[in-house]
């Protein structure tokens, strides 16, 4: 065995910039570890760090000496190292979440905005489900759910404003151009000036000299200069 032929192991972990590298006991446990970039200083500090940390015979166990391993097992190898490949823990194959969610939006994108909504509000998670597809329905469920009841308080606010405004500025209200908005930041004009929009039909003149477009100096220039 191979705990029978070294006192130390030390296990890497590499990836594409940096690897880390760990003193493994013969258990599996992790008595210490560093990392270190993926360089020529890089490897330097590792082997470092084995000699102190693990002084006597020891062997490397890298994971990925074909892929981001290979120049630091070249370098181990001109150190007189000892060195194994181990071979990468097994993944479980990926469900066919990603599928899913593609069929998921294919369908909610034929929808109508308030179809819309309706739909990803209902949608449901089972735990069953791959983990990417639960992901998308939740965070779609909850956008949606947001965005209904702001859509419901908006309109409470609106029903709110319409009984408001629509009694002291119905002329108001009359005019072309003329929404609940613009005449309630006019009636919040008249009760922030007191006495000096006294009737509607001030109200309605403000509202029109506001609406006139703004002459540029350079335009009454011209009319003055052309007389038109």
């Amino acid at each position: 065995m191979l705990a029978d032929k070294v006192d130390h192991i030390i296990g890497v972990d590499t990836h594409k910039d940096s690897h880390t590298v760990a003193l493994v006991s013969p258990a599996g446990a992790v008595i210490a570890h560093q990392s270190v970039p993926a360089n020529t200083t890089g490897y330097c500090c590792g082997y470092r760090f084995a000699v102190e940390q693990a002084p006597g015979r020891r062997v490397w166990a890298i994971e990925g000496t074909g892929s981001y391993g290979p120049r630091l097992t070249a370098y181990l190898f001109e150190q007189g190292e000892w060195v194994v490949e181990i071979d990468r823990p097994a993944r479980p194959a990926r469900r066919n979440g990603h599928q899913r969610t593609e069929r998921l939006r294919e369908q909610l994108r034929a929808l109508a905005t308030d179809q819309l909504l309706a739909r990803c509000a209902g949608l449901r998670s089972h735990p069953t489900q791959p983990i990417e597809h639960r992901a998308t329905i939740i965070g779609l469920r909850r956008a949606a759910q947001r965005a209904l009841a702001l859509q419901a308080e908006a309109d409470n606010l609106q029903a709110e404003l319409d009984t408001l405004v629509g009694r002291p500025a119905a002329r108001l209200l009359a005019e072309p151009g003329v929404g609940v908005i613009c005449a309630a930041a006019q009636l919040l004009t008249a009760l922030s000036h007191a006495g000096r929009l006294r009737s509607e039909p001030c109200w309605l003149g403000q509202h029109r000299s506001r609406s006139r477009p703004a002459r540029s100096s350079a335009t009454a220039s011209t009319k003055a200069v052309t007389g038109s």
